[in-house]
């Protein structure tokens, strides 16, 4: 039994979805919706996703409006021109870090965000975007927020401390890519002007043999959870200087407004729930991919020593984290039915 409380998310990806997203909002109390934009044409249909084309995000958007405007959470890639820029670098020999993000300029992730925030202005939708990682799209966003304040924004930690010059060949390999540092440093940027609403681990418990092929063969994304704290903690606050409130919004208060768990979460007001982290700021700690209690067995942090980290984790009133050690017991967590713009109703046990 799980000691986490969840609000999932789900997939679009068929006409169904789209026909029974009122049932999905209304039975099942899941109010975000992931569509991946890049899924389409040959990449479509490689993971038996013919239809999902822009055809469909319109239906998708325009579905979503009339059912109470869910969270339509897009994964921005324009895969055509993707696709053709990776032709020719696999072509030349390229297998760097490097050679991946050339595949993948920012222009390829922020022309879909232009896209999707004119579609859902246009037809009285909500986007969200994930694992925003250049300055292209962050720019992008402050312009379209003049207009259209219905957009927010996620970034993931290892974008705010990495490069595409960063010395991890496969082991680095994320979709997005890492970019450079002018991109890593516009997303703390962007956090300490509020134009990033959400930093998310982007988790993918991968044992390290999927990682240490070629850059082409190397499987994509890499565990991230426990290490979130001391990346904003350490990078951000210690470093940069990045304000606390603004850092803690990000993990707490802004994903909880988002996607309907306020006031139940993300807040310390009265009524809300007992649900907090308390970080040692001064504790100094060497990441070692063994003490993170992870599936995976590596870290893009090993070796990596950060200022600031959780000790001890609190969910409703309960310690279920003490000094790194697991101590609440199985069956604590919950479900949690979310409806759109109140606050979320529990249900049955997770």
């Amino acid at each position: 039994m799980s000691r986490n409380t969840r609000a999932p998310a789900c997939i679009t990806a068929n006409e169904l979805h789209i026909e029974e997203l009122d049932r999905y909002v209304r039975d099942y109390g899941v109010t975000s919706f992931k569509y991946f934009m890049n899924f389409k044409g040959e990449e479509g249909r490689y993971l038996g996703l013919d239809g999902t084309d822009d055809g469909f995000f319109h239906d998708l958007l325009k579905r979503s409006a009339e059912v109470g405007r869910p969270m339509i959470v897009c994964h921005t890639e324009n895969i055509e021109i993707v696709n053709r820029l990776r032709q020719r670098v696999q072509a030349s020999g390229g297998s760097t870090l490097r050679d991946w993000a050339s595949c993948k300029p920012a222009l390829t992730e922020a022309e879909p965000a232009i896209r999707a925030m004119f579609l859902a202005e246009k037809l009285g939708a909500r986007v969200f975007f994930p694992h925003i990682s250049t300055r292209m799209t962050l720019d992008e966003v402050r312009f379209w927020r003049g207009r259209f304040d219905q957009v927010f924004v996620e970034t993931c930690p290892h974008y705010l401390t990495h490069t595409e010059d960063s010395d991890l060949a496969g082991m680095g390999k994320a979709n997005p890519p890492f970019h450079t540092a002018d991109d890593r440093e516009a997303l703390w940027e962007g956090i300490a002007d509020g134009t990033i609403d959400v930093v998310a681990s982007d988790h993918v418990a991968r044992k390290r043999a999927t990682k240490d092929k070629s850059m082409w063969l190397a499987s994509q994304g890499f565990p991230g959870s426990a290490t979130i704290l001391p990346v904003l903690l350490s990078e951000g606050w210690h470093k940069r200087r990045v304000p606390l409130r603004k850092l803690c919004a990000t993990v707490t208060s802004g994903p909880a407004r988002i996607f309907d768990l306020a006031p139940v979460k993300g807040s310390l007001a009265r009524g809300a729930d007992a649900d907090f982290t308390l970080v040692d700021l001064e504790r100094e700690r060497t990441v070692r991919a063994d003490e993170l209690g992870s599936y995976s067995d590596y870290s893009l942090y090993d070796g990596w020593t950060f200022k600031g980290w959780p000790v001890r984790t609190i969910v409703r009133g309960v310690t279920v984290m003490d000094e790194g050690r697991i101590t609440g017991a199985g069956g604590h967590g919950e479900y949690l039915w979310r409806r759109i713009g109140e606050p979320p109703v529990r249900g049955r046990s997770a």
